[in-house]
């Protein structure tokens, strides 16, 4: 009788210590992600003076014969079939004077250690007004 009083105890302990482990477990495979690489889909949130606040998704694509180079889809929320490139170095993404539907576009982004987020500043200028924004990418 008591050892089936010991088991019903053992079993009864055993149940709440793997009930308590089993979301903390979850939970730090969800937040300690790695990410190898830019590469992927991001949600951007986008805010600007003369637009507004934005979000959409965009991805980044790794140019394979460039070490450093990486291509943008749906930057500035201009389509999916528009892409730009952006050049790495160290922790910052440059955008130097690429055009998408005849826009002219400029900015960097802060790429964090995680590889996961990514704060732009940029300007677009279409031939008559020059137009700022930021956005956080996220993953």
């Amino acid at each position: 009788m008591k050892t089936m009083k010991r088991r019903k105890y053992f079993s009864f302990i055993f149940s709440v210590i793997i009930i308590c482990l089993f979301p903390t477990g979850c939970e730090l495979n969800k937040e300690g992600k790695i990410y190898p690489d830019l590469t992927g889909a991001y949600s951007c949130e986008e805010n600007s003076p003369y637009s507004g606040y934005k979000k959409f998704l965009v991805e980044i694509d790794k140019v394979s014969s460039q070490e450093n180079l990486y291509i943008i889809s749906n930057f500035n929320n201009l389509g999916n079939l528009e892409f730009l490139y952006a050049s790495l170095f160290n922790d910052t993404l440059r955008i130097e004077n690429q055009v998408i539907s005849s826009v002219f576009i400029n900015g960097s982004g802060k790429v964090n250690q995680d590889l996961n987020n990514i704060e732009w500043f940029y300007t677009t200028d279409d031939g008559n007004i020059v137009l700022e924004f930021f956005a956080r990418f996220t993953r």
